[in-house]
């Protein structure tokens, strides 16, 4: 019986450095074996807005003429509500369509919460972190828990209810840090 790690972890092997420790070269440039990708571990990396719900190809593209192609960027770029003016005003995007992007992607500043966990939040009611501190964990969990089971998941795993606590915890931290998206 295969026995799942406990921790799993995204290794990437790069011939070149490999070979200077004495290890045979394998015939290409890099190698890359994953045994499991983490979804906090997917919480930490850019994504392409376009991965964000709400944005389709047209607001990619007017995103990216204003300089924003991931979601780094938009976080950047989306922190008050006048760098939101700027950026609805710079992009064409109209500043009430604008604003549940910039929800999303501040979610996305709690630990744990990549993309897919953002996107999925946002699949049960919670637009905001604003939002996510109003939550009771376990409802939240079991919301959750459902709305990953309907069609394509959002995420591999479902967060345990553990996290969904965690992540509710570090959202009332951030709105009592006045650091909550309202308008």
């Amino acid at each position: 019986m295969m026995r799942k790690p406990l921790f799993p972890v995204l290794l990437v092997f790069s011939a070149s450095i490999l070979a200077g420790c004495g290890a045979p070269s394998p015939g290409v440039s890099s190698v890359t074996v994953a045994t499991a990708v983490d979804d906090d571990l997917e919480a930490l990396r850019a994504y392409p807005v376009i991965e964000l719900l709400g944005v389709g190809a047209v607001y990619a593209e007017r995103l990216a003429q204003a300089g924003v192609t991931h979601t780094d960027h938009l976080k950047a770029r989306t922190g008050t509500r006048s760098a939101r003016e700027r950026l609805a005003r710079a992009s064409g995007i109209p500043y009430g369509r604008l604003l549940p992007i910039a929800q999303a992607v501040e979610l996305m500043r709690i630990k744990g919460i990549g993309v897919r966990q953002a996107n999925l939040l946002q699949a049960v009611g919670v637009a905001s972190v604003k939002e996510l501190a109003r939550r009771v964990p376990s409802n939240l969990h079991d919301r959750i828990g459902v709305a990953n089971r309907i069609s394509r998941p959002f995420v591999q795993r479902a967060p345990g209810v553990t996290t969904v606590t965690r992540w509710v915890t570090d959202a009332k931290a951030l709105v009592s840090a006045g650091q909550g998206i309202g308008d």
